[in-house]
């Protein structure tokens, strides 16, 4: 199973395939955050980081999985 990320722009209300990171222990989650809930995870670094096209460089999620029906069913 699969997920399908796109390109995003801050602010777009779309949530965001992310890693965080435990402040205390350097754990690792890989999750998809909500688009009303990254402002504030960035705004202790000053903003969400953009690539050179104005993208976040963190994907957006869509929400579209990509099955193998076979094992699916």
């Amino acid at each position: 199973m699969n997920s399908l990320a796109i390109n995003r722009k801050p602010g777009e209300a779309v949530g965001a395939i992310t890693t965080l990171v435990h402040k205390q222990t350097n754990q690792l989650l890989n999750v998809n955050v909500e688009y009303n809930q990254l402002e504030g995870l960035f705004k202790e670094s000053g903003g969400e980081p953009v690539d050179e096209r104005g993208y976040s460089k963190f994907p957006g999620n869509t929400n579209c999985f990509v099955l193998k029906l076979s094992s699916y069913v």
